[in-house]
């Protein structure tokens, strides 16, 4: 008897998927300018979305949000960190990390919220994934996006900006910068303005009488005199005095006996100088008694410095000698800033 066995093979075939990876792709889309003027929901806009201000000052506050949006598909792990420049292309060139001691611009602690605050959806239009409103971390917290968008916001202060310049702004991941800006935020500093002076129309000395042994009169003008610089350029400056003659119906007081007095010494009399502003580089001209008949110096601040509004109470005194006509005699101060 012949017995044959069949071996019949037995093949099992396998259908597996093949894991395929999206190479994620981070996109700027949208940028807005925004008033540090409420909280993250009752804040004002400075302009509409994608549009540059102008304008802007020396140690301004503002806000600004960026939306960053994953546009492929894949894992987009983003540590959204904010950066300035100055190419409008937002790649090429040096961008600056902004930080709380940053110079140019940097973060400023705002009065209108404790960081960090989830963001709303304002400014894009994808699937949503909330970012942080922050004033004081750069870069924010990681946020991993996929097909979705994020919208970050941060206060910021300009801290020595150069005048009549562009300034751009991005989100870049932790230093490298994203695949795409369709949009680079923007913003244009204002031209540099000169100091401006403003001075009381008069001022009234106290009464003199004749024959007193000091043989002068000396006042320093009142909190309702003052002379105020307003400045907003960071050149510095320097505020002058001088007089004409003091006269009157008989009487003529030549300026070489009028006077300034000076301390040195700032807040002080004679000479009172005070500022709601930072009085670092500023300088009131050292202690004496300066005569009027030439230009005098009151008070200088150093380049960088004395951006703000200052208020000068100066101190001014006539020699009078005894023999003078009892009478109202007048002089006439030019107050100058350069």
């Amino acid at each position: 008897m012949l017995i044959v066995f069949t071996l019949v093979g037995l093949f099992a075939f396998v259908n597996q998927a093949e894991a395929t990876h999206i190479n994620p792709v981070g996109e700027q889309t949208d940028y807005r300018w925004r008033n540090d003027d409420g909280t993250e929901s009752s804040a004002t806009w400075k302009a509409l979305v994608n549009t540059p201000i102008t304008g802007v000052n020396d140690l301004d506050e503002m806000r600004i949000r960026i939306a960053v949006e994953e546009t492929a598909g894949g894992n987009l792990k983003l540590d959204s960190q904010l950066e300035f420049g100055t190419n409008a292309d937002c790649t090429s060139g040096t961008w600056t990390l902004i930080s709380t001691s940053s110079s140019t611009w940097q973060l400023f602690d705002s009065s209108q919220f404790t960081e960090p605050v989830a963001t709303v959806q304002r400014i894009s239009s994808a699937s949503f994934l909330a970012g942080q409103l922050l004033d004081q971390t750069n870069p924010g917290a990681q946020r991993t996006i996929s097909s979705q968008v994020t919208e970050f916001e941060w206060a910021i202060k300009a801290n020595g900006v150069a005048a009549s310049t562009d300034y751009y702004f991005r989100i870049s991941d932790k230093g490298t910068a994203l695949s795409t800006y369709t949009v680079c935020a923007k913003l244009t500093t204002a031209a540099a303005a000169g100091p401006s002076v403003t001075a009381p129309s008069s001022v009234a000395m106290d009464d003199y009488t004749l024959g007193t042994p000091a043989g002068y009169s000396e006042y320093t003008f009142s909190t309702s005199e003052y002379v105020t610089v307003t400045n907003s350029g960071s050149s510095g400056w320097t505020l002058t005095v001088s007089s004409t003659d003091m006269t009157g119906t008989n009487n003529t007081i030549p300026n070489t006996q009028i006077y300034l007095r000076t301390d040195g010494t700032l807040g002080t009399s004679p000479t009172i100088i005070t500022s709601g502003d930072s009085l670092t580089g500023v300088t009131e001209t050292a202690s004496g008694t300066y005569s009027l008949d030439s230009i005098r110096t009151i008070v200088t601040a150093s380049s960088g410095n004395g951006i703000g509004t200052y208020n000068i109470r100066p101190t001014i005194r006539v020699d009078i000698e005894n023999w003078r006509y009892a009478e109202q005699d007048t002089a006439t101060l030019t107050f100058t800033v350069s």
